[in-house]
């Protein structure tokens, strides 16, 4: 099939009682129809721009329910196979826009984050400051934009049962699920341990962070101040960096927890998952909420 703009393919139609598409449409003749069935097409829109953005329209006759699916080049990069194709996936997709598996600016934060990025100066002294090295998959985001809202950030909350080797699950059957990054990413430099955030807000000054927020933790020495907060909205929803090691940790781990008055204590609302899976966008963990993402 040869690709047309939507003003050929619109001529090349009939619409009896009907408006012809050119006419629904902003500049038709730089809407690339690449394929379509019945009132639905995925076309490039070049309308404005010389790199094309990948266009899906589920009805052609209403132009405001056309959706962005970015630009063609990391939508490309974003398209994946089934590891069978002969199977349904057990955990199907939940966004149209999958994320590429890479990690990428343009892909992990949010359009509109200042375009300010971290110097090397400022991540050796956050490095020094709590005695563990920067994740070597937050670097080179922070780089590009020393803090900002994250676009993929939503990941299933915790199961009710516990895996006593890795510490709680996640519930990927939820339908509703958590932002990992409620307050987005503060700057480096306003990084803090989570004791000293905690005497700052006057909240679970007596917890223990080994037994609920560090699961893996067993045998490291103070390890509470490996616990970093790097964003949050106010004290009741924070997102935790454990740089700790020892015991059953093999790489970074993020986490959500929110505070409860009652018990005056955080607890984990999404359980610790690798940094790989954060910088590398909605591969397998984490995933955009499509009234959000834009």
């Amino acid at each position: 099939m040869t690709w047309v703009s939507l003003a050929e393919l619109s001529e090349r139609l009939s619409f009896p009682e009907a408006t012809p598409y050119a006419q629904l449409h902003e500049s038709p003749e730089r809407l690339i129809v690449v394929s379509a069935s019945f009132d639905s097409a995925l076309m490039l829109d070049y309308r404005g721009r010389d790199e094309p953005l990948v266009l899906h329209c589920p009805d052609l006759t209403r132009s405001e329910t056309c959706v962005d699916l970015a630009a063609a080049d990391i939508f490309l990069e974003a398209l994946r196979q089934r590891a069978n194709p002969l199977s349904n996936d057990s955990l199907p997709i939940a966004d149209r826009r999958l994320t590429p598996r890479v990690a990428a600016m343009g892909t992990f934060w949010m359009p509109g984050a200042t375009a300010v990025g971290a110097t090397d100066d400022t991540l050796a002294e956050v490095a020094e400051r709590f005695g563990a090295e920067m994740p070597q998959g937050f670097v080179p985001l922070l780089k590009a934009h020393n803090g900002g809202r994250v676009r993929f950030r939503f990941a299933p909350p915790l199961a009710g049962s516990r895996n006593p080797l890795t510490g709680p699950q996640p519930d990927r059957r939820n339908p509703e699920w958590v932002d990992v990054f409620p307050g987005g990413v503060w700057p480096v430099e306003d990084w803090i341990g989570f004791s000293e955030f905690r005497r700052r807000h006057d909240v679970a000054r007596d917890q223990e962070p080994r037994e609920d927020l560090m699961p893996e933790m067993r045998s490291e020495p103070d390890v509470e101040e490996r616990l970093i907060v790097i964003g949050a909205d106010g004290p009741a929803a924070i997102t935790l960096l454990d740089l700790s090691t020892g015991s059953f940790r093999k790489s970074t781990g993020l986490s959500r927890a929110d505070y409860s008055s009652e018990t005056d204590q955080y607890r984990l609302a999404v359980a610790p998952m690798t940094i790989h899976h954060c910088t590398h966008g909605a591969f397998m963990c984490l995933r955009a909420r499509m009234d959000e993402i834009e």
